[in-house]
């Protein structure tokens, strides 16, 4: 049975299914539909207690094993199995499908992660999940339906926004929902009644950090290199998501090559890019530094290290990273068979 994201809550307080498939390249759509199932399984009395994941050294025979055994401290258990790089290969199918065939009455299983392509979902074990508990359908909000997203997140949160306030998230963080939520997540700790104005909420956004991923892409486009590997070590030191700071760099690489392709670097042609008139001289900049083969390598990158990102939890995230920021500089790629031999498997 197939389930949008949406009407999950409305599913869920029919009843728990016997497993749950959730998977989106979007993190927070997962992390939002997980909440929502585990919250419902805890208050029906099922214990989570075991969470597995594909990564490293794992083996499906682990999974096998749970999935027969009895909790010591619940009869009902919540087993969760986080799906990472290519997984599930042919024996996980294989062991998914044997699963399946006899599913276990005090276990709700929830198995989740990017999304997966259709010969992966179409396999015999997760197919035989999908017959048999919920799949849920995390799709992210189209670009017209963006600023409503933004709206209806930020009144979930509590938080008041005038419209130009909310056009102005919605600008900043265009596209990329967990940026969006991580911001509306701290404007709500400071519990301000009343509406946030966008002047008001420009100068809170630049406070909540020491350094913003939207002062990071600005030094890279200027060149300031040494600057910017300054800000990324402090994103890092503040526990920023990897994926939020990739996503900045990655918009503004694409914005460069759009530019490029079109040969339009007016002031015209930059607004109509989103570009505000105070930053159109540092994307010019930027072009004419890196206009050809220095910014196709940027996007091969930034495409590499997205796929990367999404596909598996890897520790070397923050040094990928920089090894990106570094990229800016047309000579560090000149010299990329010296500095970045780690990354060429990448692209």
């Amino acid at each position: 049975m197939q389930c949008p994201l949406a009407q999950l809550p409305q599913r869920l307080a029919q009843g728990l299914a016997p497993a749950y498939l959730l998977f989106a390249d979007e993190p927070l759509l997962v992390r939002d539909g997980g909440d929502l199932i585990r919250r419902a399984a805890a208050a029906a009395g099922y214990l989570r207690d075991l969470r597995l994941s594909t990564d490293g050294g794992f083996d499906w025979v682990d999974l096998r094993n749970e999935y027969a055994a009895m909790s010591l401290f619940a009869s009902r258990r919540l087993i969760e199995l986080e799906l990472t790089g290519s997984q599930p290969n042919a024996e996980g199918q294989k062991l998914l499908a044997a699963l399946a065939d006899q599913p276990n009455p005090d276990i709700v299983l929830l198995i989740h992660g990017p999304r997966l392509n259709k010969d992966k979902l179409g396999g015999a074990g997760l197919k035989r999940w999908c017959e048999l508990g919920v799949q849920v359908l995390a799709t992210p909000p189209e670009r017209q339906q963006w600023p409503a997203w933004v709206r209806d997140r930020a009144r979930g949160h509590g938080v008041n926004l005038a419209a130009d306030a909310l056009a102005l998230l919605a600008e900043r963080c265009e596209g990329n929902l967990l940026a969006a939520d991580q911001e509306l997540a701290k404007l709500a700790l400071l519990a301000r009644p009343q509406p946030w104005t966008a002047a008001e909420l420009d100068q809170q956004l630049a406070q909540f950090s020491r350094y913003s991923v939207f002062q990071l892409v600005d030094a890279l486009l200027a060149g300031e290199l040494p600057r910017a590997l300054v800000m990324l070590e402090q994103l890092q030191a503040e526990e920023s998501e990897p994926v939020v700071v990739l996503w900045a760099i990655s918009r503004e690489v694409l914005l460069l090559q759009a530019l490029a392709e079109g040969g339009d670097d007016s002031s015209g042609a930059l607004m109509r890019k989103g570009v505000w008139s105070s930053r159109q001289n540092l994307v010019r900049q930027a072009l004419r530094r890196l206009a050809g083969k220095p910014l196709a390598c940027l996007l091969a990158r930034c495409n590499a290290l997205d796929g990367q990102f999404k596909s598996s939890s890897d520790d070397d995230s923050w040094l990928w990273l920089s090894h990106l920021c570094l990229a800016f500089d047309p000579r560090w790629q000149a010299q990329e068979a010296t500095f970045g031999a780690a990354l060429r498997p990448l692209i």
